[in-house]
């Protein structure tokens, strides 16, 4: 039960930060620290409920690690990803870690998969050239999203 209030927190503030980061290319911390405050409550009552501690672990493992990726990138890169990104990456990695680690890496890909394929869309529609900066947290969001369910339905 409360794992599926977490993912009701995802969809109400994902979408707010998608809106919004196409909007002004920005993902406002005034969204992004509430909403991991209140998973990591969330991800805590359901632990609880379940003795499923092992999957906090993770989550907070995964959470971690997806921070870790983003700052990387945007340590090497400021251009590639922004501070946002890097501040959403810790809350999508609670969701990615909780179902299961391996899920981190492979909604990194994801992510890059679907801005290449987004921005390659923009060139031939001509709305976009190397040079445009696009919104990635609705990139990172919609990849996180997509490889979870891909996990449960087994295909992933």
């Amino acid at each position: 039960m409360f794992v599926v209030l977490a993912w009701v927190l995802f969809v109400g503030a994902s979408g707010w930060l998608i809106v919004h980061d196409i909007e002004e290319h920005k993902l406002p911390n005034r969204i992004i620290y509430p909403w991991f405050l209140a998973t990591v409550a969330v991800l805590v009552l359901a632990a609880l409920s379940s003795a499923g501690w092992a999957n906090f672990g993770n989550a907070l493992l995964g959470a971690l690690a997806h921070l870790l990726i983003y700052l990387v990138l945007r340590l090497i890169s400021k251009r590639a990803v922004g501070m946002g990104d890097v501040k959403l990456a810790a809350v999508l990695g609670l969701y990615l870690g909780w179902h299961s680690l391996i899920l981190v890496p492979v909604a990194v890909f994801g992510a890059f998969l679907l801005g290449t394929l987004f921005s390659l869309a923009g060139m031939v529609a001509g709305k976009l050239t190397l040079k445009s900066r696009i919104p990635f947290g609705p990139m990172m969001i919609v990849a996180t999203a997509a490889v979870t369910l891909a996990w449960h339905l087994g295909v992933a």
